[in-house]
């Protein structure tokens, strides 16, 4: 036997039994390790993990933009045209079509992703994050970054508002 799947069923979901359930595969070493994952279990706590000194500079950066959080209700028409002009500039040319832009962000729209987007004081957008979620589970679905903004911590500032918002959404599970 190479693989076995473990599956939780339930009549009525309950986060005790899940977490029992969880509890149980880890402690018989019954999850497969050999991915390397970056699976991370998202809750109250999940910050404090973060290495001291990106949470300094993600502070200290943090001043100098504003975030935004954009879920089905701040969904802007705009927004597949904002995404690809600073994808193609994180990427150093166009690689795709605004067709799968406006695909990639309707998950927004069906309230099943958000986007994080990092603007500078000169209202620029510098940073954008997707992530989509479902069933506890949260996944990066794409990211870019101002090629003039790398050294910036942008990226950091995105994960850091992208796990606030998981949390906020009672989100168990991010990769």
């Amino acid at each position: 036997i190479s693989k076995i799947n473990f599956v939780l069923n339930v009549n009525k979901y309950s986060p005790k039994i899940e977490k029992e359930f969880h509890e149980i595969l880890i402690k018989n070493n019954m999850i497969n390790r050999t991915y390397n994952s970056h699976l991370i279990e998202v809750n109250e706590n999940t910050l404090n993990n973060v290495r001291k000194s990106y949470l300094k500079f993600i502070k200290k950066k943090s001043k100098d933009y504003s975030v935004k959080i954009i879920k089905k209700n701040e969904y802007y028409e705009k927004l597949p045209f904002d995404y690809k002009k600073l994808h193609n500039e994180d990427v150093g040319k166009e690689t795709r079509s605004i067709r799968t832009y406006e695909t990639q962000l309707k998950a927004i729209k069906n309230d099943k992703a958000f986007a994080v987007q990092v603007i500078s004081n000169d209202n620029k957008l510098v940073g954008m994050l997707i992530i989509y979620y479902e069933n506890n589970a949260a996944y990066d679905g794409s990211v870019a970054v101002s090629s003039e903004y790398k050294e910036h911590y942008i990226s950091h500032i995105l994960k850091y508002y992208g796990i606030l918002e998981l949390i906020s959404l009672k989100i168990k599970y991010y990769e």
